[in-house]
């Protein structure tokens, strides 16, 4: 008569893991204490542990994990423990799959807080838990953002320490006298004149005050530029221009630094100082009509270099035209050329049409996922199947290009009148623009090809 294989003879392992966004330190420790219990209760003799430690379970890139699947492949394991089986995975797909290949194994898998066996469930239910636990980490995430907004409205910092203060166990922001001093001497020194740079090499020369950290001027334009120090916390919001709008997270105050007052001058300082620099010059190589002007003699595409383009033929006569020169009078006559037209309700269709296969192809997945439940496909079949489907809609999702419907009802004169010079040179290229030139008295006339 055959017997069943004890408990303590089979080769026995535990899972654990942590995202680290919620779970603090003792979470680990917790986990394999609960497994180690359930061990000793049922009989089973754990040989090891694999640990993912501070790794979101929406990713399949973990040591642990690697780790459990080549021992799982190896044949090493009979029996897996888990707190929750969503230790494993948080993804629906990675985890149903997971599950399906143990059970093809014969490797029992134990969820021990809510005493699941593997080997007593269906497929169905194996989809459903894994379906769960990817629901249970959108949910858990959309809980976590609100959590740490009402944490911020009721005074919390939850962000890294900075220069100046330090949190408490309830993370409310303390004064940190000795560093307050350096804050509120970096910004006296602003308002007095003195610029980032010369803030650093005095902060650098007085060791014996100022021994924190080694400065430098990005340091210094973030302490300027950090409202918080005014006595609530504020997040920064970075302007197209390079100046700073601050917006409030919460109204209860903790003590502050310096004044409002000290720190709206330093900020009125600051933007004048960057209103008042030089834009860069950020179009000086960037060469607008590459790919579309056209030598006027034959008719070859030009190339350039520095400030021209030049025609790279050596048996033509015109070897360079200046950009700056030229650049005015493309422009003026593209301005009047709105490309090729396009009709909005096809761009429409083509949307929906692919949209209306995508729902087929997900559809098609949910029939598959069915069909693997019912014992209907083999695994292979089932993992062969849902690869190429999930594949099939990536390709069809891309194909639904929102971004160049817009670019493709913009025109060309709407682009130049925004100075959105990328793009337009993108709906040329991709219209299949082509223009040439002829020179009369310093002149261009533009023609297209």
């Amino acid at each position: 008569m055959n017997t069943i294989k004890k408990n303590e003879t089979l080769t026995t392992w535990c899972y654990a893991r942590t995202s680290g966004t919620v779970n603090g330190e003792e979470s680990i420790p917790m986990q394999i204490n609960i497994m180690q219990s359930f061990a000793e209760q049922e009989g089973y003799i754990i040989q090891n542990e694999l640990i993912d430690e501070k790794m979101s379970g929406t990713t399949v890139n973990r040591p642990g994990y690697n780790k459990l699947k080549d021992l799982i492949l190896g044949g090493h394991i009979d029996v897996l423990l888990v707190s929750y089986f969503d230790r494993l995975s948080r993804q629906t797909e990675e985890l149903s799959t997971f599950l399906v290949e143990l059970q093809a194994k014969g490797i029992e898998c134990i969820s021990v807080v809510d005493k699941r066996k593997l080997s007593t469930m269906s497929k169905i239910e194996i989809i459903m838990v894994s379906l769960m636990a990817e629901e249970e980490n959108k949910a858990r995430t959309k809980r976590i953002i609100h959590a740490k907004k009402n944490s911020e409205r009721a005074g919390a910092f939850l962000t890294r320490d900075f220069l100046g203060y330090n949190r408490d166990k309830n993370r409310k922001l303390v004064v940190i006298e000795e560093e307050a001093k350096i804050v509120r001497y970096i910004f006296e020194q602003y308002v007095q004149g003195y610029t980032a740079n010369e803030i650093v090499k005095h902060l650098n020369s007085k060791e014996e005050i100022l021994n924190v950290r080694s400065w430098n001027v990005g340091t210094i334009n973030n302490i300027l530029t950090n409202k918080t120090y005014t006595g609530l916390n504020y997040k920064k919001i970075k302007n197209d221009d390079g100046t700073f709008q601050y917006e409030s997270k919460t109204k209860i105050p903790h003590e502050p630094i310096i004044s409002k007052e000290l720190f709206n001058k330093v900020k009125e300082e600051m933007d004048n100082h960057i209103k008042e620099k030089p834009k860069k010059n950020r179009t000086k190589h960037f060469h607008l009509f590459i790919g579309i002007l056209t030598c006027p003699i034959c008719l070859k595409l030009m190339k350039a270099n520095s400030n021209y383009y030049f025609c790279n033929t050596k048996s033509c006569a015109v070897k360079t035209v200046n950009k700056s020169k030229i650049e005015p009078f493309l422009l003026t006559y593209i301005k009047g050329h709105n490309g090729k037209s396009n009709n909005s309700n096809s761009v429409y269709q083509k949307a929906q049409l692919y949209t209306e296969k995508i729902n087929k192809l997900m559809l098609a997945k949910s029939k598959i996922e069915i069909q693997f439940a019912k014992n209907q496909i083999a695994l292979d079949a089932f993992n062969q199947r849902m690869f190429l489907l999930s594949e099939e809609i990536k390709t069809n999702r891309k194909m639904i290009d929102y971004d160049v419907y817009l670019e493709d009802q913009t025109t060309y004169s709407e682009l130049i009148e925004k100075e959105l010079f990328a793009e337009l040179k993108n709906k040329m290229e991709k219209e299949g623009l082509k223009l040439t030139f002829q020179e009369f008295n310093k002149q261009y006339k533009i023609t297209e090809l």
